[in-house]
């Protein structure tokens, strides 16, 4: 098997959207339905279309499963173009728990997500029409609420332009380097990426999968100084502003690595090594994910706490979360309570004194759920309290997760407890 055609294996068994995942993305097209009885939209009556799929599913770059499908419409601005963005989507947000009352909904920066199930959501952007080349979308934060102008429809087209300059090459370039990003850096935007993806590899002179992947991670670096890739459709937006400077930092130590190792695989593919050079290839992508998954079972996650237990004593953990504006941690957080936000700061706290001196504290985080696995990131080792009483985390992967608290005294864990914490 050459290393293009352990490419195509890896693409068509883990990586392409199945007949089923087609199928199960057309419920937008109910959901649209849906929303015109309740909103109105701009052009209704006319040829033009003003609800559409964007994204990497509109691009042909999504990756099996399709978990984030962005479903873009536009509203009449002449009857709702007097509202705040916020309020808009509280609108919006209003409108979608009525027609989905049994189903988990909740707003984001520049949408409202409809939580199917685990696997699956649609993000409703909506959004107004400024003129035929440029549309207006909310964008709403903690210190914003403001109209970002973009055009989801020249996304598309300029990715069509690139791939066409390499022989079709690109896309399934990117989706390749998706599956790579959503197992080893996933806090790395899919939109950057795939914009880094035509601004390195557009009209190359590149061959094959392997050519264009070493070419990427050899070029990447280069980008990732400041904030430097453009948005297509307004030269005003850098869609990579929002690395923090340990991410850029991170993510550069990270293609530097995965350069080598894609030089190496090239040059034993050159020297007619196909076998070893797919297992180098295998470092970055792991084609076998399942066999990978099996390895990886064997071993929980949860680190055991090598203390023996004699339970004596009762512990309370309590949570609060922190505000930005107070810049302090404010509000309570209660166990197994309403599903936070991702990126938001919690302080975790045990009551223990109940227990006599001396005595250690431990903690322990826990994630769990498929987008924790996905990015490698399942934690489970045991922190040493260092005497403060507290713990501070913030929200990272969806799914329900814990925070285990642990008293240790005389060599034995005298008292423990549990805190669950649900993530969107």
């Amino acid at each position: 098997m050459t290393t293009q055609e352990q490419f195509d294996k890896y693409l068509a068994n883990y990586l392409n959207l199945t007949k089923e995942d087609i199928k199960k993305v057309q419920v937008h097209i109910e959901l649209r339905e849906k929303l015109e009885t309740k909103l109105e939209f701009k052009g209704k009556d006319d040829d033009e279309t003003y609800s559409f799929l964007t994204g990497s599913y509109s691009r042909n770059t999504a990756i099996r499963p399709p978990k984030d499908v962005d479903f873009f419409i536009v509203l009449n601005d002449k009857k709702y173009g007097d509202l705040k963005p916020s309020d808009l989507l509280n609108l919006l947000e209003k409108t979608l728990k009525e027609i989905l009352p049994d189903i988990t909904i909740f707003q984001q920066t520049h949408s409202v997500t409809i939580e199917y199930d685990e696997e699956f959501s649609i993000d409703v952007i909506p959004a107004f029409e400024i003129n035929s080349e440029l549309y207006k979308i909310p964008h709403v934060s903690e210190n914003s609420d403001s109209w970002l102008e973009s055009n989801p429809k020249i996304h598309g087209e300029k990715l069509t332009e690139s791939n066409d300059t390499v022989n079709g090459l690109l896309v399934p370039l990117v989706k390749l380097l998706k599956a790579w990003k959503r197992d080893k850096c996933s806090y790395v935007k899919s939109f950057h990426l795939e914009l880094l993806a035509i601004e390195i590899i557009n009209n190359s002179d590149i061959e094959s999968y392997a050519n264009g992947i070493n070419l990427f991670f050899d070029s990447a670096s280069n980008y990732l100084e400041n904030s430097c890739i453009v948005d297509p459709a307004n030269s005003d937006n850098f869609v990579d502003n929002y690395l923090t400077d340990d991410e850029r930092g991170n993510l550069k130590y990270l293609i530097n690595a995965e350069a080598t190792i894609a030089q190496n695989a090239v040059n034993l593919e050159n020297n007619g090594k196909t076998d070893e050079a797919i297992k180098e290839w295998d470092k970055i992508f792991t084609f076998n994910p399942e066999k990978k998954k099996s390895l990886t079972s064997k071993q929980s996650h949860e680190r055991t706490l090598s203390y023996p237990e004699n339970l004596q004593y009762k512990i309370k953990i309590t949570s609060k979360l922190f505000n930005p504006t107070l810049n302090k941690y404010k509000e309570n957080y209660y166990s197994n309570s309403r599903k936070l936000p991702k990126g938001w700061k919690l302080r975790f706290y045990v009551d223990n004194s109940g227990i006599p001196d001396p005595k250690k504290v431990f903690w322990q985080v826990v994630n769990t759920g498929k987008e924790a696995e996905r990015a490698n990131d399942l934690r489970g080792e045991i922190l040493d309290d260092q005497g403060f009483n507290r713990r501070d985390e913030h929200t990272k992967y969806q799914g329900t997760h814990y925070v285990n608290c642990f008293v240790v005294k005389n060599n034995y864990c005298v008292a423990k407890g549990r805190f669950f914490v649900n993530i969107k």
